[in-house]
């Protein structure tokens, strides 16, 4: 079992300038201490997985070697290509991951509200995720475009159909 998060009363530390701009109602109602949360230190407790999870990270360590082994033996540097080619469509690329795992299926509405670009460029991001496989369109046009991340649904699925995978509510 993880070690609970713990919390401490400290004072507020602010400069007066910051106060400049905050009406005087309201400052009043600013309390001259705060609770602040504080985190465990986990580095040195043990993690204990799920054989079938070992497995799988097993798995994928083999394909990322394999992909590393492949793409040594290509005249060019696929990643770092895909990377500038990314990199022109949205200086956001590092989002992009976290974002389908935060959600799965995703509009161009979506991807532009959350990435801060505009509708314009989350459709050629859109285009290029699904031209790359990474997402694929769902159903018809007909009130609004959604694209999911197959891969990713599917490691999802796996994952909450193992037996003590997810914590328990």
């Amino acid at each position: 079992m993880w070690p609970s998060v713990g919390c401490e009363e400290r004072k507020w530390v602010r400069d007066p300038d910051d106060l400049a701009f905050v009406p005087k109602s309201r400052r009043r109602k600013i309390l001259p201490t705060y609770e602040a949360s504080l985190p465990p230190v986990i580095s040195r407790e043990a993690v204990n997985l799920p054989s079938e999870i070992i497995q799988r990270i097993a798995e994928v360590e083999v394909l990322v070697a394999r992909f590393d082994q492949s793409q040594s033996a290509k005249e060019y540097d696929l990643p770092a290509l895909l990377l500038r080619s990314e990199s022109s469509s949205s200086s956001q690329i590092d989002q992009r991951p976290a974002l389908l795992v935060e959600q799965p299926v995703v509009s161009a509405g979506y991807v532009a509200e959350r990435l801060g670009i505009t509708d314009r460029s989350a459709r050629s991001l859109i285009e290029s995720a699904c031209a790359r496989g990474i997402l694929s369109k769902m159903g018809n046009a007909r009130r609004g475009a959604f694209y999911q991340s197959p891969k990713l649904v599917e490691v999802l699925e796996e994952a909450s159909s193992i037996q003590g995978f997810l914590p328990r509510a």
